[in-house]
């Protein structure tokens, strides 16, 4: 399922194009991978790939950020719990 923008934010956000995975089958599951990157470093070219959110509850969510430092993917993994 691709997210759709208008035509005012995707000329402030023209360097990165996000489009979100298939449906999870988990509803409680958001899937975001990016699909375009542009102004990358070359030599040092590390972005995010892709983040996922897993809602655990009303007061936990883990997050999952991976990075693409060229040949290799590397994850963070959190798990935020509201005090």
């Amino acid at each position: 399922m691709a997210m759709t923008f208008d035509d005012s934010f995707l000329q402030r956000r023209q360097s990165v194009a996000i489009e979100t995975a298939e449906e999870s089958t988990a509803p409680t599951v958001l899937t975001f991978e990016t699909v375009d990157v542009t102004n990358v470093d070359k030599v040092h070219p590390a972005h995010v790939q892709r983040i996922i959110y897993t809602l655990l509850d009303s007061n936990t969510i883990e997050l999952e950020i991976v990075w693409n430092r060229g040949k290799s993917q590397e994850p963070e993994q959190y798990r935020l719990h509201r005090i």
